[in-house]
C-alpha cells in the first residue's frame, strides 16, 4: 500500500482530522466538551486559516485510497497571531461558549503559555486505531523534523501528560529532554514540556 505525507488542504476530510485531534488530546474534551459537540467545533477551526487547528498546520499521512491514517498538528508559537485566532474562535463559538472557554483556560494557564518556545510546538500526533503499530507516528515526527530544518528552525517542543510515562520514555528515546513541568490548577494532573534540538 502506497502512502504519502503532505500538509492537509481544504478539500481533505476535515471531520476525520477533527476526530483524530479530539481522540488523542486529553485536554480537548475538558476545553471543548463532549465528543458530539467538540468534533464539529474543531472541524470548523480546521477549515479556517487563522488558528492553531488550521489545516495549514496539519500534516496528514494518507493511504493510496486517500484515507487519513494519521496526523501531526504543529505550529510556531512565535508566529501565532493571537488577535486573528481570537477572531476565529469568536466566529466558531457562541458568546456563552467563549465565556466558558475563557474560564476553563484559567485552569490551563501554565500549559497554554508557550511564550518561551523558540521553535516548533507539536500539539498532536494521532494515528487511527486501525493503523497503530505501523510506524506512522515516527514517520510524521521525522517529516516535521526535516521540515523544521529546511525552515532553519532548530527545536521541536511537545507536552506529555504526567500519567503517560510510556510516551515520555518514547520521546526521550527520540532525543527529547524534559524542560519544565506544568500542573493543571487545582489538580495533580499536568504535563512535562519536552524539547528536542535538531
Amino acid at each position: 500500500m502506497n502512502t504519502v505525507i503532505n500538509f492537509a488542504n481544504s478539500s481533505d476530510n476535515t471531520f476525520e482530522i477533527a476526530r483524530l485531534i479530539f481522540e488523542t488530546d486529553n485536554i480537548i474534551p475538558f476545553i471543548f466538551g463532549e465528543r458530539t459537540v467538540a468534533i464539529p467545533k474543531i472541524k470548523d477551526l480546521v477549515e479556517r486559516t487563522d488558528n492553531v487547528f488550521s489545516y495549514q498546520n496539519v500534516l496528514v499521512y494518507k493511504s493510496s485510497e486517500d484515507e487519513i491514517k494519521g496526523l501531526l498538528l504543529f505550529y510556531a508559537p512565535k508566529n501565532l497571531d493571537k488577535k486573528l485566532e481570537n477572531q476565529a474562535f469568536t466566529k466558531v463559538f457562541s458568546t456563552r461558549e467563549l465565556i466558558l472557554l475563557r474560564f476553563k483556560s484559567l485552569f490551563l494557564k501554565s500549559i497554554n503559555d508557550k511564550s518561551a518556545i523558540d521553535g516548533i510546538y507539536i500539539q498532536n500526533i494521532s494515528v487511527d486505531s486501525s493503523s497503530r503499530g505501523e510506524g506512522i507516528g515516527t514517520k510524521l515526527m521525522n517529516y516535521v523534523e526535516e521540515y523544521s530544518i529546511k525552515q532553519s528552525i532548530h527545536s521541536l517542543w511537545l507536552d506529555v501528560a504526567f500519567d503517560n510515562p510510556k510516551a515520555k520514555k518514547l520521546y526521550e528515546r527520540q532525543g527529547f529532554i524534559e524542560m519544565s513541568r506544568h500542573k493543571i490548577m487545582f489538580s495533580n494532573n499536568g504535563f512535562y514540556r519536552m524539547k528536542k534540538t535538531i
